[in-house]
């Protein structure tokens, strides 16, 4: 198993003392599991801001995805042309790591994402239990469920 496959299976964590060389390759795994891809050249211009702060130790794990999950990147690709249950899956893969528990998990979300709208609903993912067992604040969110996501 290489050291990329490594990082697939249990995720990279990064604090205070990691170098640039860690959160480069940090960043890299968070566009992977977030946005499923790496950015296309006029995204990066757009997450320049926060990427930076993420690569001068200014802000951590947590907060980039908070910034990531609440930009027009992530919103463009994965809110506006979906349906507000598919959107909540896409965000417990990417956030989370795992596909909705239950009808009851999606149903919270759903009405924080109705009620409070699409910042909050990401937002409560990440300040859920669920993410602060599995992750905490410094490492990066990756797949730990076994079997794939399916759709609720």
């Amino acid at each position: 198993m290489t050291s990329t496959d490594e990082f697939a299976v249990r995720g990279i964590t990064v604090d205070r003392q990691s170098q640039g060389e860690e959160r480069q390759a940090a960043l890299g795994q968070i566009y992977a599991q977030v946005l499923e891809r790496q950015p296309y050249a006029f995204e990066r211009k757009q997450l320049a801001k926060i990427e930076a702060d993420f690569l001068r130790k200014k802000s951590g794990v947590k907060r980039f995805l908070r910034d990531l999950g609440h930009s027009e990147v992530y919103l463009n690709e994965f809110y506006y042309n979906s349906s507000n249950p598919k959107f909540i899956e896409l965000c417990f893969k990417h956030f989370i790591g795992r596909a909705p528990s239950d009808q009851v998990e999606m149903r919270r979300y759903c009405d924080i994402l109705m009620r409070h709208g699409v910042k909050a609903m990401i937002t409560a993912l990440l300040d859920s239990e669920a993410y602060r067992q599995h992750f905490g604040c410094f490492t990066v969110p990756h797949a730990w469920a076994e079997g794939s996501y399916p759709s609720p």
